[in-house]
């Protein structure tokens, strides 16, 4: 078995991290609107790509800092290696058992390869994973090729409209919705879990 997990709002409670990583820019003088601002414009920079590049966005407050650039991305480091305060509770027993369980465990997470990576280098959750596969846009052009030679493949993602688009392409894989800021339209033909023991339970009853 093969389990497909996703980073962002499945793991790890992105916006907890966002709140902490604005109150690191406002250390630097940064206001919350200037700071959201210029977060949107950062992300969506290169589309169809969601593309977090911290220098970028650091690069549109520039002006506004009140520390020099150098301070600045040495306070974002420091909030690196806190990382694993951000996880979700129970995320990392949650990915231990799937471990000890035999299944072979890939992140598929969508965003600026750099962000990403740096974010799980400082995670303990790095080493818990057999391969971390990190795209700017479209999952579903690579979770085929990820799971090729696997009878069983879950997939685990809060974002529905991702799951959507790899149903589309691997319709005979497990997919499982696990509930995030973004909500959850009504009437899903998909499990949705609220929790990772929920998640588990869905895996069982689907063995």
């Amino acid at each position: 078995m093969i389990v497909i997990l996703d980073l962002d709002y499945t793991l790890l409670d992105t916006a907890k991290f966002k709140d902490a990583l604005a109150v690191v820019f406002a250390s630097c003088g940064v206001d919350r609107k200037s700071f959201d601002r210029a977060y949107k414009k950062t992300v969506t920079a290169r589309p169809p790509e969601y593309d977090y590049d911290i220098d970028r966005h650091i690069g549109y407050l520039e002006e506004h800092l009140t520390c020099n650039v150098e301070k600045l991305k040495g306070r974002v480091n420091e909030l690196l290696k806190s990382v694993d305060d951000h996880l979700y509770p129970g995320a990392r027993d949650f990915v231990e058992r799937l471990r000890v369980g035999g299944a072979r465990l890939v992140l598929l997470t969508l965003g600026n390869e750099f962000w990403q990576r740096i974010k799980m280098e400082h995670s303990t959750l790095s080493d818990m994973f057999d391969r971390i596969v990190t795209v700017g846009s479209g999952k579903e052009d690579v979770v085929g090729d990820i799971a090729k030679g696997h009878d069983k493949v879950v997939v685990i993602n809060d974002n529905v409209d991702e799951i959507f688009r790899m149903l589309e392409t691997n319709p005979t894989f497990l997919y499982i919705v696990k509930r995030g800021p973004r909500g959850v339209p009504g009437a899903l033909d998909i499990p949705v879990c609220d929790s990772f023991e929920d998640i588990l339970e869905v895996m069982l009853l689907d063995s």
